[in-house]
């Protein structure tokens, strides 16, 4: 007589429809957490810009508390528009930091010109140099269009009608800060402009 298999009999493995489930089960997880991990890390590389330009910002205010003006940066302290930083990176790092792109302190010329008392208002870090580039200063997406402007005639304003239109303030009005940097939309990935002051 032969034995007829009974469910408790069953060979041990997995049927085809038990796997099929199984695979798209994890299809489904996949598709859920790829762009949940992918909007985490623009929003991290976003924050870390925004902290990046706050530092910069408050050490752009504290060297003109020091020297009771900003520093030699094109038209930075006239009535201009905003500068670029990578048209004045050498420059720019000598001021905030007081020390050359190298490391080494500034020699008597370069220290006479951007801060002479080589007071260090600020440490670039490696992160903060384009990556295949290292003589230009990028955000956080490696973008190196990175703009500033200061308030030129002290009242703790800045004039919105130099502001590009994607960087004016969401008010309309001025701006109620002493330094604002901020980043082109069209230099960001997904076209989002990162500002100091938001």
């Amino acid at each position: 007589m032969k034995k007829q298999l009974t469910p408790l009999h069953r060979h041990p493995g997995f049927t085809l429809v038990e796997l099929l489930t199984v695979i798209a089960i994890i299809g489904i997880l996949a598709g859920i957490l790829i762009p949940v991990v992918g909007g985490a890390k623009k929003s991290a590389l976003k924050a870390q810009s925004r902290a990046q330009f706050n530092g910069w910002a408050t050490a752009l205010e504290a060297y003109k508390a020091e020297y009771g003006y900003y520093p030699e940066l094109g038209s930075l302290n006239s009535d201009g528009g905003p500068i670029t930083v990578d048209s004045y990176t050498d420059e720019f790092i000598k001021a905030l930091s007081g020390r050359d792109k190298d490391g080494a302190r500034l020699t008597g010329n370069d220290r006479s010109t951007y801060n002479r008392k080589n007071i260090g208002f600020y440490s670039f870090g490696e992160a903060e140099f384009k990556v295949d580039d290292p003589d230009l200063l990028v955000d956080a997406f490696d973008n190196p269009e990175i703009y500033i402007m200061v308030d030129h005639d002290g009242d703790g304003m800045i004039d919105s009608g130099s502001f590009p239109e994607q960087a004016k303030p969401t008010n309309g009005g001025d701006l109620r800060a002493k330094v604002a940097i901020w980043v082109q939309e069209d230099g960001v990935e997904d076209g989002e402009t990162i500002w100091s002051w938001q």
